[in-house]
């Protein structure tokens, strides 16, 4: 029995601007996906048993070339992971039967998904635990065609780069560095109670950039980059609030919808209790992020949000990224 596991992940900074090439901040966090496949049960003659918690779909159980050729709900994740790597020339015959579990549960609040990253954090597991059963040695770029697959369309790829190296990372045009002097205690992470609709926030800004006045862009995609030179510093915060201040002048020009009306009110208790605050990620609703020197007034900040019925997340920062659990 084979079992994997990657963490999820939440942008710090660079939301939008990673999509133009500029650098962004990605924190992978420790709230896991898991991927278990067995082959020694018996899941059926010929067939492959698939269960996908807190996926949508019901388990599955086909024939692996059903799998391959018509993917249901639950099997959606390995049908894109196995196209990938079977066209690896070294990749070894997949067994007949298997039972495969699949599992984003702890993405998942109230039911709710989080938006911290499921989707690439269970095709980087899947991927790993797959390409261990045809032994084959993986790399990031399977993970991440796996998942451009599953969305139907090329990312960033900034979500599956942390669940592939894990830590505090620097993101750009494919390759990620270690950001060890980011210390995630500085910051706290709220859920807006409400879960965006990425994909929608997403093809707006691409919209946006056909149009070509990309002035708004620009500005936030150089801060993005001045922003790497503080983190250790005390400036951080404090350079973090510029950025916050890009991002509102680009959510207005090209309507992307980047404030919804619970990262609203959290910005307006920021201003309250004098700490940084922004949404993460493509906004609307989804996790925010809330940072400050001074722990006190961030304390404060975060009972007076939870007291408004904002969610504290307790998450923090995933030392490792994807790997075979025991």
């Amino acid at each position: 029995m084979i079992t994997t596991r990657a963490p999820g992940k939440v942008v710090l900074w660079g939301e939008y601007a990673v999509l133009a090439g500029a650098p962004a901040a990605v924190l992978a966090v420790d709230r896991y996906a898991s991927c278990r496949i067995d082959t020694k049960v018996q899941a059926g003659q010929g067939q492959w048993h698939v269960e996908a918690r807190g996926l949508t779909g019901q388990p599955v159980t086909a024939g692996l070339q059903e799998i391959l050729d018509e993917p249901a709900s639950a099997t959606r994740v390995i049908h894109h992971v196995l196209k990938v790597l079977l066209a690896e020339a070294h990749a070894k015959p997949l067994p007949t039967e298997a039972s495969v579990i699949l599992d984003t549960q702890g993405f998942q609040l109230s039911g709710h998904k989080l938006g911290i990253g499921s989707s690439a954090a269970i095709c980087t597991a899947t991927c790993l635990a797959c390409a261990e059963l045809m032994q084959l040695q993986p790399v990031f770029h399977h993970a991440l065609q796996a998942h451009n697959g599953l969305q139907g369309k090329p990312g960033s790829g900034i979500d599956v780069a942390a669940a592939w190296h894990g830590g505090s990372l620097r993101y750009q045009d494919g390759t990620a560095k270690p950001l060890p002097d980011l210390d995630p205690t500085q910051w706290q992470f709220l859920w807006t109670g409400s879960p965006a609709q990425t994909g929608t926030h997403i093809e707006r800004f691409r919209r946006w950039l056909d149009n070509g006045d990309t002035a708004e862009l620009e500005v936030l995609a150089t801060i993005s980059s001045q922003l790497f030179e503080h983190v250790g510093s005390e400036e951080l915060p404090r350079k973090l609030g510029d950025y916050v201040k890009a991002l509102h002048a680009l959510d207005q020009a090209a309507n992307l919808g980047i404030y919804g009306s619970g990262h609203q009110r959290l910005s307006q208790l920021a201003l309250d209790w004098q700490v940084v605050y922004k949404p993460c990620g493509a906004g609307g609703g989804d996790v925010g992020a809330a940072i400050s020197n001074d722990a006190d007034k961030l304390a404060a900040f975060t009972d007076a949000a939870v007291s408004l019925g904002f969610n504290k997340l307790a998450i923090t920062r995933a030392e490792h990224g994807v790997h075979i659990s025991s």
